[in-house]
């Protein structure tokens, strides 16, 4: 292959990775804005500058570009959680990456609304709801994997297993993305750092061992404390 021909490929990838971002764009601001199911075909492909025909080409139906999309962001969360972190002081410094990925998105504001846009779509909808929980257990499962690689860098024991604290970060994040579109206001950018870091400090620090304390065995002579000894009863003497 000549240095043209490799060029020639080259600007080809290049421009169906930019028609690609563009439509991916235009999908996301028109789900956001309209909702996925008002939401069109027609609407996206006049919204990216291309034909139907083209979009048809690339996406048979709204699902599969709606799929796209949360493929697109979940890759990226995933290459987040699952690229070797350096040797660090705090057991909280390997979330930080993320979570600045993650308010990034909250603070932009159209995925999150897609995101539980397509939740309530996938309600009614076996297929989706399929797709949308191979997609989230992957997330939990890459996040399991980085809390016991930091349980096992701080030598410590996890209080519950990495699944449920996995379980308990993306619950706090959707739950931080959902108060931030309800009132913003009320949401400060810290939240999404402070708060999962709270749950991933105190989950992998080192547990202090307590020592058992013995307890003696009584003897002869001794009685049981905080009892006052009484006097036979009887007549009294004298």
């Amino acid at each position: 292959m000549d240095s043209a021909t490799a060029g020639r490929k080259r600007s080809r990838a290049e421009k169906n990775e930019a028609t690609t971002s563009a439509l991916f764009a235009a999908a996301a601001e028109t789900f956001a804005e309209r909702g996925f199911e008002v939401a069109t075909m027609d609407e996206i492909a006049e919204r990216a500058g291309l034909s139907k025909g083209a979009l048809y080409y690339r996406f048979k139906t709204k699902e599969d570009l709606f799929l796209a999309l949360l493929d697109q962001r979940c890759s990226a969360y995933l290459e987040h959680l699952e690229r070797p972190a350096d040797a660090v002081d705090s057991s909280t410094a390997e979330w930080a990456p993320l979570a600045t990925m993650f308010l990034r998105v909250a603070r932009e504001g159209t995925w999150p609304r897609l995101f539980f846009e397509f939740v309530s779509y996938s309600s009614r909808s076996a297929r989706a709801r399929r797709e949308l929980v191979k997609r989230t257990r992957a997330l939990r499962g890459a996040m399991k994997r980085m809390i016991e690689a930091q349980a096992a860098q701080a030598s410590a024991d996890l209080p519950v297993s990495a699944a449920d604290i996995a379980l308990a970060l993306t619950a706090l994040g959707n739950g931080l993305a959902l108060e931030r579109l309800a009132d913003p206001q009320t949401v400060p950018d810290r939240a999404f750092v402070e708060l999962p870091a709270l749950i991933i400090g105190a989950a992998t620090a080192p547990r202090r061992k307590t020592r058992s304390k013995s307890i003696s065995k009584p003897t002869a002579n001794s009685r049981p404390r905080g009892l006052i000894s009484q006097p036979p009863r009887g007549k009294p003497t004298g």
